[in-house]
């Protein structure tokens, strides 16, 4: 089962068995699986590690405070391992996929919105925006944070002609858009930021 990790992290896991960053956790949890975590330098490092209760935990290995659950599973963890880019995590258990959701959890729902408005200076020449918004009506889980997975997109866009006839018309397109998710990263639960341009023309004649 795949899990995304932050774009801004770098992640590679190790073979070491003996670090604990809690060893009262990994007694109640039998053999924990350590994973080392090795972001940029602006960022803490940070460690996961999976239990035989099937608790995948996130660690703060300077201090060894745990920093929360990362995800919770009906059977033990028997394995972890990174992809090469370090962007997704896999977590191996028995857990069949049609296995019913654990105790506690729900449907979640949610509800969207667009708006987009242009403005046109000259026949050749259009300005664009566009502000698209979902919103969190239902967690999966009542103990997640109400914004979890809010997600904001806002687009700044312009639309050229340099000629345009009866017969034929030529248009650049740009587009610049910058979009935010609450609480994505499912190693800091800090918010993801991601921005994107496009460059395009069309032809029609």
């Amino acid at each position: 089962m795949p899990h995304r990790v932050s774009p801004n992290e770098r992640i590679r896991a190790t073979k070491s068995t003996s670090y604990s960053p809690r060893a009262s956790s990994c007694r109640r949890s039998g053999r924990c699986r350590p994973a080392r975590l090795d972001p940029p330098r602006q960022l803490r490092p940070r460690t996961v590690t999976a239990g035989q209760d099937g608790t995948v935990r996130r660690w703060d290995p300077l201090t060894g405070r745990e920093l929360g659950v990362f995800a919770k599973f009906a059977e033990p963890v028997g394995a972890m391992a990174f992809t090469p880019d370090g962007k997704t995590l896999f977590l191996g258990t028995n857990t069949a996929s049609n296995t019913p959701l654990p105790a506690g959890g729900r449907s979640p729902s949610w509800n969207g919105a667009l708006f987009e408005s242009h403005y046109t200076l000259s026949p050749q020449l259009i300005f664009i925006n566009r502000y698209e918004l979902i919103r969190m009506s239902q967690q999966a889980f009542s103990t997640n944070p109400g914004n979890l997975g809010n997600i904001d997109s806002l687009v700044f866009g312009v639309r050229y002609y340099p000629f345009i006839n009866a017969r034929a018309g030529f248009a650049y397109h740009a587009e610049y858009a910058i979009v935010r998710q609450r609480g994505a990263s499912p190693v800091t639960a800090t918010d993801l930021t991601n921005s994107s341009l496009l460059f395009g023309f069309d032809f029609d004649f």
